[in-house]
């Protein structure tokens, strides 16, 4: 139970319609212990406890077990629950591998697209899944029924649900999250240039304007969690960087040829597609 589980755990204690018991696994004592504190949870284990195994095994089928471990760990972890009765969904960012680790596991993959750069469930949110989109993973060896029990699962915390392929999801998450935060990282880097390194040892406060602080905002992500997803979609990730590369390069070739209206149709045109991607209403 990071930021996302303990989320979960916050916002099922706080919908009318959930009726059952909320059972949590952290990695420190320190969590299990602010956990209790707060009610969220019926029962709170640490991951380190031999009594876990046990508890897990005797798990009956009417249970709901979610996996909130980064995506690395979450493939590792995927094949001990093979055979058992209970019925799995997951909350990682990445699909192709987590599917091929699900095999032989009662499973239908989830990815509420809700996170934040914050960590620990010290970070959690009661309303973090309300009015966000959720995937629901399309997998040939989902059962339908479960598949349905996924989506109503989902839909009963606020979440907008839709079914997808495990490959097209990794393909449009490489442009719209993970690409991205790869590039966020790359202005902080080249940000730090070593004019405005010298320029921060004499200014009162921070330099930057807004524009780079919310272009920068997703460098500060957890570390762990953006390592695993380079790793398991890091082939997506790269092409659509070589993309935006080609992109660029043309825009760089053609930047001192560019006339005002050209300009002023490039950054109309940048806004209108902004609008269409983020949701925003169209400009009159």
């Amino acid at each position: 139970m990071g930021m996302m589980g303990a989320s979960l755990a916050l916002a099922l204690k706080n919908t009318k319609a959930f009726r059952g018991r909320i059972s949590g696994v952290v990695r420190s004592e320190a969590s299990a212990g602010y956990i209790r504190e707060m009610g969220w949870c019926n029962a709170v284990y640490t991951a380190s406890q031999p009594e876990l195994g046990h508890v897990i095994r005797s798990l009956e089928a009417d249970t709901l077990f979610v996996v909130g471990l980064p995506v690395g760990s979450c493939v590792d972890y995927l094949p001990g629950l093979r055979g058992l009765p209970f019925l799995v969904t997951d909350m990682s960012s990445t699909r192709r591998s987590v599917e091929e680790a699900a095999a032989g596991v009662r499973f239908v993959g989830s990815h509420p697209i809700c996170g934040s750069e914050d960590t620990g469930p010290r970070a959690a949110r009661e309303a973090l899944f309300e009015k966000r989109l959720c995937i629901v993973t399309k997998a040939p060896h989902s059962i339908e029924e479960d598949t349905n029990s996924i989506v109503s699962f989902w839909s009963t915390l606020g979440m907008d649900v839709m079914q997808m392929e495990a490959s097209a999801h990794d393909s449009i998450w490489a442009y719209l999250s993970h690409g991205p935060h790869i590039l966020s990282g790359m202005l902080a880097h080249w940000g730090f240039s070593t004019d405005v390194q010298s320029a921060l040892l004499k200014a009162p406060v921070p330099l930057t304007g807004g524009g780079f602080r919310d272009m920068v905002r997703i460098a500060g992500s957890n570390p762990e969690m953006w390592l695993d997803i380079i790793r398991t979609n890091g082939d997506q990730i790269k092409r659509v960087l070589v993309e935006f590369r080609t992109e660029l390069d043309q825009l760089i070739q053609g930047f001192d040829g560019k006339t005002d209206i050209e300009w002023k149709t490039w950054i109309t045109e940048a806004r209108r597609k902004r609008n269409r991607l983020c949701g925003y209403p169209e400009d009159k």
